[in-house]
């Protein structure tokens, strides 16, 4: 006897071969019962639907990654850029505050320097500029921040509705795994009716009385009979199969020439919207419509539209990256101002602190010193000349501009009579010359008789116009000399006002320290107090304080 295994799609069945040899009968119960195992299920293969579900979600892991972390320890996401900029514009203005704090205290310390007023305001207008740029930089920032979420909201909507028609397409697959299903199950139920068909006739045998009937029983129910029954069952199995492929190939192609009619769709509903926009009268069908097509299209534009947003990805990164390139310089040329400025307070302050020695070492010499005390009070002494000639000048011209204002208003009151009586002649001369003109008058109809001629009121009239000329010359030449005099007296006082301001500043510092331990012996201590004399004369620095 020889022992036969065939196998077919994951099934095994065994079976014997009879020989010309005889056997004794085998056992009913055992011989007669073939081995006939349960076939297992079919490897499931992935779906259409499964697919596309697993590349959203590959999509969605990209897109997470790329705006939570694209590297292991996610300093490469967006949001953390994001972070590390808005950290950065925080120092920015950090250094910005900073800066205007210390230019602000260097323009309190120049006082009345022009120079350093002039340095001060050049510093301050490239601190003005760098400010301005950060500026400009920060609200590019802002809307590009705005526009890419913005663009990743779009996108989070448009993935979710895909997936939503992506469940309504799945319907169909799961229609035909059902059916595939059900035709498995019916299999199991067939090969269970051919187990009890076997033991039924396996018992009508034993109860037989003739061995050909229990012979043709035998026969009936073979084993190569079983395996025929199951292989046409597995035959019809592969069939479904074939089928099911088939029927899934035609829904794909099904699927794709719906998706061509969507794009055509899309592009009618484009017309559609841009003629609603132009009309103003729209019914609610033409609305419900264009909605509609409108949730279809999203399913076409959105598969184009993240292939789009990975290229402005790419652009954001590069513009990222000029930016920051940009703020590094910036705070570059900030440092590079921030540095000018401390070496110029440096300056400052170590000409200050210059200042500071002299005058302590010239307060320290000046009561040993009798010239230097001389000195001091020569200078005070012409101070205080220079005081007194610029008080008296501005008094000689605060004197000058009385008399002036008091001569005009009397001219003009004279000239004001003069038009109200009619007299032609007093248009013809100025404010000054007018009074002088009165006064001839006067003095001609006193020593005059009355009846004179035309030819002597002519020649009265040319002489009268001489001394106004001569009058009005030497006006204009006093008013010169007062304009002189006056910007030398301003000119003086500006020098000497600057003069006593330095030295007052010079000598407020150093009043302000505490006083030094001088390392004096005994004896220097009893010649100083035997000087009572020399100290007075030493404190010539009270007038400037």
């Amino acid at each position: 006897m020889n022992t036969v295994v065939s196998t077919r799609m994951n099934t095994a069945f065994v079976y014997q071969e009879e020989d010309n040899v005889e056997s004794p009968a085998p056992n009913p119960e055992v011989s007669r019962d073939p081995v006939i195992p349960t076939p297992s299920p079919p490897i499931k293969v992935m779906s259409r639907s499964e697919a596309i579900r697993a590349r959203l979600r590959e999509k969605e892991k990209r897109l997470s990654s790329l705006v939570r972390g694209s590297n292991e320890d996610g300093t490469g996401s967006f949001l953390c850029q994001m972070a590390s900029v808005k950290d950065s514009l925080k120092k920015v203005e950090d250094e910005k505050s900073e800066l205007e704090n210390e230019l602000e205290r260097l323009r309190n310390s120049t006082g009345e320097d022009e120079f350093l007023k002039e340095k001060m305001a050049g510093i301050q207008e490239g601190f003005d500029k760098q400010v301005a740029k950060i500026q400009e930089l920060q609200d590019e920032v802002n809307s590009k921040s705005s526009s890419i979420q913005h663009l990743r909201d779009e996108l989070v909507g448009k993935l979710q509705k895909i997936v939503e028609l992506e469940f309504d397409l799945e319907t169909h697959d799961v229609h035909y795994t059902s059916y595939a299903a059900e035709q498995f199950k019916l299999g199991e139920d067939a090969l269970a009716e051919i187990k009890n068909r076997e033991r039924n006739v396996m018992q009508l045998g034993e109860d037989s009385t003739t061995s050909v009937g229990s012979m043709e029983s035998k026969k009936t129910v073979s084993p190569r009979r079983a395996q025929k029954l199951i292989s046409k069952l597995l035959a019809d199995l592969d069939d479904l199969e074939a089928r099911f492929k088939n029927e899934k190939l035609e829904s794909s192609t099904k699927m794709q020439q719906l998706l061509l009619d969507n794009e055509d769709l899309r592009t009618k509903i484009q017309i559609l919207e841009a003629r609603t926009q132009e009309s103003k009268d729209v019914d609610d069908s033409s609305e419900t419509s264009s909605d509609f097509y409108a949730d279809i299209d999203l399913v076409v534009s959105l598969r184009k539209r993240a292939e789009t947003l990975e290229a402005k990805r790419v652009l954001y990164r590069k513009e990222m990256d000029r930016l920051q390139s940009e703020l590094s310089e910036s705070r570059k040329e900030a440092n590079c101002a921030v540095q000018k400025a401390n070496l110029e307070l440096d300056r400052v302050s170590i000409e200050n602190q210059t200042m500071k020695t002299r005058i302590e070492t010239l307060e320290s010499d000046l009561p040993r010193s009798d010239s230097g005390v001389r000195v001091y009070a020569t200078v005070e002494k012409r101070i205080r000349e220079a005081y007194t000639e610029m008080a008296k000048l501005e008094s000689a011209v605060e004197i000058k501009d009385r008399q002036l204002g008091t001569l005009k208003k009397e001219v003009t009151s004279l000239r004001m009579k003069e038009i109200s009586h009619g007299n032609v002649n007093g248009k013809a001369f100025t404010d000054f010359d007018s009074e002088l003109l009165r006064s001839a008058h006067v003095s001609h109809g006193v020593a005059g008789d009355g009846d004179h001629d035309s030819a002597a009121d002519s020649s009265y009239i040319a002489e009268l116009q001489a001394q106004l000329q001569e009058a009005q010359q030497q006006l204009v030449k006093k008013d010169q000399e007062l304009v002189i005099e006056r910007a030398k007296a301003a000119s003086t006082a500006a020098g000497l006002l600057a003069r006593i301001t330095e030295l007052s500043n010079r000598r407020l510092p150093a009043e302000e320290k505490p006083p030094r331990q001088d390392k004096t012996t005994p004896e220097t201590q009893e010649k100083d107090v035997s000087k009572p004399a020399k100290r007075g004369r030493g404190r010539a620095f009270r007038f400037y304080r």
